[in-house]
């Protein structure tokens, strides 16, 4: 975590925040584009059925679906809703669709394997990892290598290197 506090030099922290923020807005806006950050189009529409999932926090759930790409109608995955537990406040997939992530307000963030071929979720070995503080956003940075989430009751960010089964482990 990176205290509010830090002793990183004025500029190397206002940079470091910068980026953290870019990356969690992207997260929670899920915009599509718009960000002063971002000087890339936006990626060109799916060409195959592509994967939504939604956070049920009050039933302690996952909902899964794959979305049409001609006619947008969603279409529930076998299985769904999948477990998860509550407190749930926000999820985030990696790049290459291997790995879905939740942050919960409970301090932790729960990892699912998402099958390349069913969609359906199974809990990562090692599923919680703890942030140490209460999550209120979690983002997966565009190369897939790190997740972060923004801890409100501590004025923090936690920082997870993802291994190559979507483990966590909190980078220092």
């Amino acid at each position: 975590m990176f205290p509010a506090t830090s002793t990183l030099g004025n500029r190397a922290r206002r940079r470091a925040e910068a980026i953290v923020g870019a990356l969690l807005c992207g997260a929670v806006c899920a915009c599509g584009g718009g960000s002063s950050y971002s000087t890339s189009s936006p990626p060109p529409p799916p060409t195959t059925a592509t994967l939504l999932y939604a956070t049920n926090a009050t039933a302690g759930t996952i909902d899964g679906f794959t979305i049409d790409v001609t006619t947008g109608v969603p279409t529930p995955i076998a299985g769904s809703p999948f477990p998860d537990g509550a407190t749930a406040v926000a999820l985030a997939i990696d790049p290459q669709k291997r790995f879905l992530y939740v942050a919960s307000s409970a301090g932790e963030i729960r990892g699912y394997l998402i099958d390349g071929t069913t969609a359906k979720l199974t809990a990562i070995a090692g599923s919680p990892f703890p942030t140490g503080a209460q999550s209120v956003a979690i983002s997966v940075d565009p190369s897939g290598k790190f997740v972060l989430t923004a801890n409100g009751s501590s004025n923090t960010v936690s920082v997870f290197s993802i291994a190559s089964t979507g483990v966590l482990t909190q980078v220092s």
